[in-house]
């Protein structure tokens, strides 16, 4: 019986067999569903939202703003969109899978030619005029399917071991802070989304360091670090905080000392608290079963289900925090790559409080309860509430 089959069986025995409470499963299904669904829609509707209202490259939008104006999209462009990102995320975990099952040059060669065609398929759907030109932009929609991957993988890995990679994260923002600080490199906000983007990968490249007593230190700093620097910036709100040689040594030292207590003096607390066994053969593979049945295992054990649910606490929490900034920044990315005569404007007439007719130039994005979405040239969201309205094709 190979590996994944044992995790299928691990996870047909959680939901099937006898050894876990009706209750449980309830409970359990009811999470995995809830948590599921609620992801796949912050996707997708972030993307959209992104991509129609996010404004000028450089406009910021906070996660309250996201839903406080909230955009009923039609379920069609909903479901479709849903699904093309899930097909390009599956293409690109089997082309994956290719080439560590049968080389770097045949996985590759499959990979290219049925993304190529994959690729050519969806820019005949979307691309009104379609020229080489165009296609060959049309590539930078592949930024997001890669950009939800390493994400996906992020917090697959946090499932799996939350010490290494939230540390790795932490880590790559201060290797990233420094770098800016001492370079003086000012970065485009429309190109934070590679800041992000590295950030995960650190994170995802720490999961392969080993946990034992000496890595441990390393990987603990900077969990202390953060709660110091946050607890000096609450302190300093109330009562000023004169930086000196003695207050910097002990902001350094103190994490140092009690990474090495925790790493040496817990070190099993640390290792049930806070990581998987990387050594069982059914883990061995990094995927979403396998996470998956390692987290269910962890539930329903009673010795680590307060860790197990915790872990699963701070990843739907980072990723409720994350997915909307992420996938915003790389929709604006995504457009302002596409050539503008892709993009076409309609005139939408409607008559105004006087009862004249008004043309505004825009694209109806979504409609419901007479109150039409409008994105307008400044990809910025306008809300109408009108019984009546006319649409034709915008004249240059």
């Amino acid at each position: 019986m190979n590996s994944t089959e044992i995790i299928k069986k691990n996870i047909a025995e959680i939901f099937v067999g006898n050894t876990v409470k009706l209750h449980q499963k309830i409970g359990l299904i009811t999470v995995i569903a809830g948590v599921f669904s609620a992801l796949s829609f912050l996707i997708t509707y972030s993307f959209l939202y992104g991509y129609y209202f996010g404004g000028d490259i450089n406009h910021s939008i906070s996660n309250f703003e996201l839903f406080r104006r909230f955009v009923p999209f039609h379920i069609n462009t909903f479901t479709f969109t849903y699904l093309l990102l899930s097909l390009s995320i599956t293409l690109i975990a089997y082309t994956i899978n290719l080439i560590k099952e049968n080389g770097v040059l045949w996985g590759i060669g499959v990979g290219v030619v049925s993304m190529g065609v994959y690729h050519t398929i969806i820019a005949i759907f979307f691309i009104p005029n379609l020229t080489f030109h165009n296609i060959f932009y049309f590539g930078i929609i592949w930024l997001l399917p890669f950009v939800i991957g390493i994400m996906i993988m992020f917090f697959i890995l946090i499932m799996r071991n939350l010490l290494n990679v939230i540390s790795g994260f932490l880590y790559g923002g201060v290797l990233i802070g420094a770098l800016l600080q001492i370079t003086n490199v000012v970065v485009p906000e429309s190109y934070y989304i590679f800041l992000y983007l590295l950030l995960f990968a650190v994170g995802n490249l720490f999961y392969l360091i080993p946990n034992n007593k000496m890595t441990n230190v390393f990987l603990l700093i900077p969990y202390f670090l953060l709660g110091e620097a946050i607890l000096l910036l609450i302190v300093n709100e109330f009562h000023s905080i004169t930086p000196n040689l003695y207050l910097t040594l002990s902001f350094f030292i103190a994490p140092i000392f009690v990474s090495i207590y925790l790493s040496y003096a817990k070190k099993e607390w640390l290792k049930e608290k806070y990581s998987s066994s990387k050594n069982d053969k059914s883990s061995k593979k990094i995927t979403f079963l396998s996470s998956l049945s390692d987290l269910l295992m962890g539930i329903t054990n009673s010795k680590t289900h307060k860790s197990a649910v915790l872990i699963l606490i701070t990843v739907t929490m980072i990723a409720y925090m994350l997915i909307p900034k992420f996938l915003i920044s790389t929709a604006q990315l995504i457009r302002s790559y596409i050539p503008s005569d892709n993009i076409q404007y309609e005139s939408i007439w409607i008559k105004n409080f006087s009862g004249e007719n008004k043309k505004i130039k825009g694209m109806i994005v979504a409609e419901k309860d007479d109150v039409i979405y409008i994105s307008n040239p400044k990809w910025e969201l306008e809300q109408l509430k009108v019984n009546e309205y006319h649409v034709n094709k915008q004249e240059e």
